[in-house]
């Protein structure tokens, strides 16, 4: 299986994995509860930063030219993990709209 690939699997994984434990973790919570659901969210906020960072160097075609295959080995994880967050986003508001 390709390097890419894999990433991509992972990243979406830790999507999807973020997204439900998030959902299940509303109303009272205990500790370890709180500090699971702090990382996580803590780890959107990493995730939407890094995004913000190396989104123009996909869009950039100067800025592109400059990575190797090697350097752009995050971005496939990245995207993993981006379309799971979009598929949850997306679901929840369908979901939403139709209740």
């Amino acid at each position: 299986m390709d390097d890419s690939l894999k990433l991509f699997l992972l990243g979406f994984t830790l999507g999807i994995t973020i997204t439900v434990v998030l959902d299940q973790s509303e109303g009272t919570k205990t500790f370890m509860e709180s500090f699971v659901t702090g990382a996580f969210k803590l780890w959107q906020l990493l995730f939407m930063i890094i995004m913000i960072t190396t989104v123009p160097f996909l869009a950039i075609e100067p800025l592109k030219k400059r990575f190797t295959r090697k350097n752009f080995l995050p971005f496939p994880f990245l995207a993993g993990n981006g379309t799971a967050f979009l598929l949850a986003a997306i679901s929840a508001k369908i979901i939403s709209i139709l209740t």
